[in-house]
Parts: C-alpha cells; sequence; structure tokens
C-alpha cells in the first residue's frame, strides 16, 4: 500500500530531526571543549537579545509570505508563519536551500501551486539579492583596510556584482522581462512557476524587496550580538563585513543546510579569526547561529509539518 503524503511528510520530518542531531553534536562538541573560557565570559544578555531576534527574523519572511499568498485567503498571519517554516524544515535537504520555495508553496493554503511557487521565488530572490548587494560591500570594506591593491580587484568585482544585484531587482520589478529570460534559459517547469509572476504587481514586488533588506539588517544584528556575547575584540563596521562575507560566500556554496554547519564555521574563522582568540569567537558564534537560524526553526518547521492542515494533492495549472 503506497504511503500517503501525509505520512510521507512525518517520515521526511523525523528524517530530518535524526540528521540534525547527528550532526549538530559533534560540532558543538569541539566548538567549546577547548573553550571553557567563552564560557565563562559569556553576556547572556546579549545573547538573549540573539535570540529575540529568531522569531522576529522569520517573522518578517512570513510577513513577506503573507503579503503575496495568504493575504488573498481567509487564513491569517500565523499559518503564514507557519507555512514558512515548514517550507524550511523540508528545503534544508536541498543544496542552498533551493527547493524551500517550491517546499513553502506545498504548505500553503489550496490554490495554484505555481502561482504560489512563484511568490516563493520572488521572496527567496529578493533575499538573494540583499545577501549578494551587502557581502560585495563587506568584502570591499575588508580589502580596503588590509590590502590595497586585493581592494582595487574587489572594487572592480564588486562594481559587477552590484550590478547584477540590480539587475536581478529590476528582473523582479519587472514580471514581463523575467518571464521573457525563463522562456529563453529554463526548463518548462519553471517557466510555467516563472509566467505566474506577472500576477504580482511591481508595487508588491518592491515591498518584498523592502522587506529583504529589513530582514537582512535583522540575522546581520543578531550575528554581530552572538560574537560580543562571546568576546569578540573586533570593531562593529569590520565584524559587520566579515559577517556579510560570511552570508555571501555561504550562499554561493552549493550544500544542503543539515551538513553546512563545518563551512559556516571555517568560513567564520576565515573573515573573523584574526587572533586565536577570535577564531574560537568566530567558531563559537557560526555554531550558535546555526543552531538559532537552521537547527531550531528547521525542528519546529517539521512538527508543522506533520500537523498542516494544507497539505494536499498537487494541483493543476
Amino acid at each position: 500500500m503506497p504511503l500517503s503524503r501525509k505520512s510521507l511528510f512525518a517520515i521526511l520530518g523525523m528524517l530530518v530531526w535524526i540528521f540534525l542531531t547527528w550532526r549538530l553534536f559533534p560540532h558543538i562538541r569541539d566548538t567549546f571543549q577547548n573553550g571553557e573560557s567563552l564560557l565563562e565570559n559569556l553576556s547572556f544578555n546579549l545573547l538573549a537579545i540573539a535570540v529575540l531576534l529568531i522569531p522576529i527574523n522569520y517573522g518578517i519572511e512570513a510577513i513577506k509570505w503573507y503579503y503575496l499568498v495568504f493575504r488573498k485567503t481567509n487564513n491569517g498571519y500565523w499559518p503564514a508563519y507557519k507555512s514558512v517554516l515548514s517550507g524550511m524544515a523540508l528545503g534544508i535537504l536541498t543544496p542552498n536551500r533551493i527547493g524551500e520555495p517550491f517546499a513553502r508553496a506545498l504548505m500553503a493554503p489550496c490554490g495554484n501551486y505555481l502561482t504560489t511557487a512563484a511568490a516563493a521565488l520572488i521572496c527567496s530572490f529578493s533575499q538573494q539579492a540583499a545577501t549578494l548587494l551587502f557581502g560585495i560591500l563587506g568584502m570591499i570594506t575588508i580589502a580596503n583596510k588590509y590590502n590595497s591593491t586585493s581592494a582595487n580587484l574587489l572594487w572592480f568585482i564588486g562594481i559587477g556584482a552590484i550590478l547584477l544585484a540590480l539587475s536581478l531587482s529590476l528582473l523582479l520589478l519587472s514580471p514581463s522581462l523575467l518571464k521573457w529570460t525563463a522562456n529563453h534559459h529554463f526548463t518548462q517547469r519553471v517557466k510555467k512557476s516563472m509566467a505566474n509572476l506577472e500576477l504580482f504587481t511591481i508595487k508588491q514586488v518592491a515591498t518584498v524587496l523592502v522587506l529583504s533588506f529589513i530582514r537582512y539588517s535583522i540575522f546581520l544584528a543578531q550575528y554581530i550580538f552572538v560574537l560580543y556575547a562571546f568576546g569578540c575584540n573586533l570593531a562593529i563596521l569590520q565584524a559587520a563585513s566579515a559577517v556579510a562575507c560570511i552570508f555571501l560566500v555561504g550562499s554561493i556554496i552549493p550544500l544542503p543546510a543539515v551538513i553546512d554547519i563545518g563551512v559556516k564555521i571555517s568560513l567564520a574563522m576565515l573573515f573573523l579569526g584574526s587572533t586565536r582568540n577570535n577564531e574560537e569567537v568566530a567558531a563559537a558564534a557560526s555554531t550558535t547561529i546555526w543552531i538559532m537560524n537552521i537547527a531550531i526553526p528547521a525542528l519546529t518547521g517539521t512538527i508543522f509539518v506533520i500537523s498542516s492542515p494544507f497539505i494536499r494533492k498537487k494541483q493543476s495549472i
């Protein structure tokens, strides 16, 4: 007897829990076993502020999702919030969470699946535009501080990347242009999904872009709070620039979020570990951020996946 969709999602949810647990504990052990001083000097006030930013972080993403999808239904903001976390729980199994928009669409209220997927793509692309723009600005700032030669090169690369970010924003703000691009460069499935982008107005997309930049500032601030909670001694501009670089490079490496914690720690030590103390701080902060922004939301999302009333059969266009 074939498994029902509900049972399949329940199994996937349990696999996420098991895999996250298996990946998480070794890194926690390795990070803190030689860093007792980090825990002794830990600022619980700063860490508490970072924890409080978790629901705000995903709350802003839920506002975007509610604005594009749930506002048109009789469902309120809370179902949109649960849908975001549910999509993340399933999306972390894919490289760079590229499956998250489509997984999130599965958890949305009944309606046209491809239209909902198009809304999820708008949310995802707009967030990537913010990551790209601020990541390049962070690299330029770091290069200017340490090496004028590499700074000149990064300025050149940075201008190109900023133009790329602006081009991505232009595509989002021009549904007809994005549809034309999809018709020439993507598969039939993606073409159908992107064709539904024309249903969203420029005002809607611009609003989502603004919310994406606000959300970026939230998780940038969250990372900085965690760094200083563990005793980071970098200037705030240097720390912010390094974190922006971590986000940028991390978004490029095609690894599923459930296994990229080691990469995130390595990137943190690369951009933040100017001293031995900062290496330990970077590793501890990166592990903590991964728990806050990946593990906790994903584990919460699996509960919503199993109990969601919106799991349904795929609908036609």
